[in-house]
């Protein structure tokens, strides 16, 4: 993808964040320059998820590109939430309040279902990045579990996960190299409902 193609979608997105008010760091880093997203893609494709949901999500640039007949995201920052929805809202259903209204639906997702959750979980400590995980996968049922960590190379980070401190919650299947130079993706199939810690 050209660097003027880029440029301009994040000049866009700019433009967008002045009357939706969301924070910068949505727009600088765009499906086009990040490294991973064609490895995600593949990795995804995999897996033939019928339903997917992103949390994090953002203005939607990671589930907009993955194939999956039902497509929710999921972030906290309801501004971008009500951006990504006047960008690509009758493709995708984008919340920020995934105990509220959605609740029933994330609940009664067909499946597979695949739970996808990257470029965030580094910002949180292990304890916390567990049980976040291991909540989603109880809200959605979810078969599947995308997520990154970080290569312990990449000092800058706050946090560097393993894939074997998420066992808990189901079978890491594979860890791949995200393409980045930063992250594994990692590939986790998650244990039955009833079955959870």
């Amino acid at each position: 993808m050209s660097r003027s193609w880029i440029r301009f979608k994040q000049c866009a997105y700019f433009a967008l964040s002045l009357p939706f008010r969301f924070d910068r760091w949505h727009y600088r880093v765009v499906r086009e320059n990040c490294g991973y997203f064609a490895r995600v893609r593949e990795i995804h494709s995999r897996l033939r998820a019928v339903s997917t949901v992103e949390v994090g999500c953002g203005l939607g640039e990671v589930i907009s590109g993955l194939d999956s007949g039902i497509r929710i995201g999921i972030d906290r920052d309801p501004a971008v939430i009500r951006a990504a929805r006047f960008l690509r809202g009758s493709h995708i259903r984008f919340t920020s309040d995934p105990a509220g209204a959605d609740a029933k639906l994330l609940a009664q997702l067909p499946q597979p279902a695949c739970l996808v959750m990257l470029n965030w979980l580094h910002s949180v400590d292990p304890a916390t990045a567990l049980t976040l995980m291991g909540d989603y996968l109880a809200r959605t049922r979810a078969r599947f579990v995308l997520f990154d960590v970080i290569h312990p190379a990449a000092s800058t980070y706050r946090y560097q996960h393993v894939p074997a401190a998420f066992a808990a919650l189901g079978e890491v299947v594979a860890v791949d190299d995200a393409g980045d130079g930063i992250r594994n993706i990692v590939t986790l199939a998650a244990r039955a409902p009833d079955a959870m810690p």
